[in-house]
């Protein structure tokens, strides 16, 4: 950049850098420059941020803008990516590429990324996706949500990533590897991690003294129960005993007044509802929550963005394989479905995360009796031939009984009993579950 240290010019109260004479004629436009600024101005509200500023930076260089605060260096970065237009001026990026006719993403898939003053980040999302946004800065918002990456694209982010470990890393060290999954007979992960030491090895989901409210209302009371590994335990309970509010609890979507939750050993209570998908969760939540003015092949889609690569690919074939209707429907809106299309498309989502732990909120509700079949065979083989761990909640007493081994019953927002399905009696129906 060539800027004459002396010649500067006033902006209100502070200096502002401005170049050296320099004209369109002296500056090497064709060879070597990258870019190129010729008498930008930029005002607010009659205030002169820029004043005529030229300047160039050549191919390959490292330079620096310094000055006061208010002297105008963000206002030229924003100039340069598109952010704000000036008043007056010319501003070329590799020769030909005129920056103030073009929109900001077109800059950014120009060539030209930003790190603004204050960190832009989505400080919800994960690294990886937050990484995953910048491949796709062409696109628009809608595109981007169904945007895939190229195996190229995630060798950029991995490569990145790895450098970024390297630097936190002493020398000598290195990083450890994550625990694989496993996989069942169908090609389901079924495995995670060692679990949590202060934990037994056969519980997948613990909670411990969970409270939770709605306002004044006290919904959940010390609420404890324990999920084992490759289990598949029901909660049953009348309406509004707080069912469908712990499975909510589980996946972070209410908060909790206090208590504990764990899943296989890793601790959910503090972690954001987003992450906990990639944490082996699969959840379908009731009334199925599709997206009704999306395709049936979008909808599945949707949850690549925790499976992504050939993994999610594979998983996406054996949903299909598994509700052969989707198959016939992929281009179908979600809306036009009937109401067991719409839960079996609603199951086949999770499913496609690749889950080690399943959540079913009644997900039998509203559906005619053959596709009520077809669910809870669905279910069986998840859990006894895939070894999928599952917690359901069904208030289908039959079906409760056929698929699941295990039981709590919830009263008043407390665990009230509990134990194998054989042990559920006549008693205990009449006490809790009859109206």
């Amino acid at each position: 950049m060539n800027v004459a240290p002396t010649d500067v010019t006033r902006t209100g109260t502070h200096t502002a850098p401005v170049a050296a004479e320099t004209t369109a004629e002296t500056l090497d436009v064709l060879h070597g420059s990258i870019l190129y600024l010729e008498g930008i101005t930029v005002s607010f509200d009659g205030f002169r941020a820029l004043n005529d500023l030229s300047l160039y930076i050549e191919r390959g260089e490292l330079r620096c803008i310094i000055g006061p605060n208010g002297a105008g260096k963000s206002t030229m970065m924003d100039v340069v990516t598109g952010k704000i237009r000036p008043d007056a001026g010319q501003a070329l990026f590799d020769r030909n590429v005129d920056l103030l006719s073009l929109s900001e993403p077109e800059i950014a898939k120009a060539g030209i990324g930003r790190k603004f003053q204050k960190p832009t980040l989505f400080e919800q999302l994960p690294v990886f996706v937050n990484l995953e946004l910048a491949m796709h800065a062409d696109k628009g918002v809608w595109a981007t949500l169904f945007a895939r990456l190229s195996s190229e694209q995630r060798d950029r982010i991995d490569a990145v990533l790895d450098g970024v470990r390297a630097l936190d890393r002493p020398p000598g060290h290195r990083a450890p590897r994550r625990p694989c999954a496993g996989r069942g007979r169908h090609g389901y992960r079924t495995e995670r991690s060692e679990g949590h030491r202060g934990l037994s090895r056969g519980v997948m989901l613990n909670l411990r003294g969970l409270n939770q409210y709605y306002g004044e209302s006290h919904t959940l009371w010390d609420l404890a129960l324990e999920v084992p590994r490759g289990s598949c335990t029901c909660l049953i309970g009348r309406n509004g005993v707080g069912k469908t509010t712990t499975l909510k609890c589980i996946m972070g979507l209410l908060p909790l007044q206090d208590g504990e939750i764990r899943l296989d050993g890793t601790l959910l209570s503090t972690q954001p509802a987003e992450s906990r998908a990639r944490l082996g969760i699969g959840y379908v939540p009731q009334g199925r929550e599709i997206f009704p003015r999306l395709t049936v092949d979008e909808n599945l889609r949707l949850a690549l963005a925790v499976n992504r690569g050939e993994g999610g690919r594979r998983a996406y074939q054996r949903v299909l394989d598994t509700f052969p209707v989707l198959r016939q429907m992929l281009r179908r809106r979600g809306g036009d479905l009937s109401g067991g299309q719409q839960q079996q498309l609603a199951i086949g989502r999770a499913l496609i995360v690749e889950p080690t732990f399943l959540i079913l909120d009644e997900p039998t509700e509203g559906i005619q009796p053959n596709i009520v079949h077809e669910i809870g065979d669905t279910i069986v083989r998840l859990n006894r031939e895939v070894g999928m761990t599952v917690l359901l909640v069904e208030q289908k007493l039959p079906l409760a009984r056929r698929v699941a081994d295990r039981f709590y019953v919830l009263d008043k927002g407390r665990a009230v009993a509990s134990g194998a399905m054989s042990e559920l009696d006549d008693a205990l129906v009449r006490r809790y579950l009859t109206v």
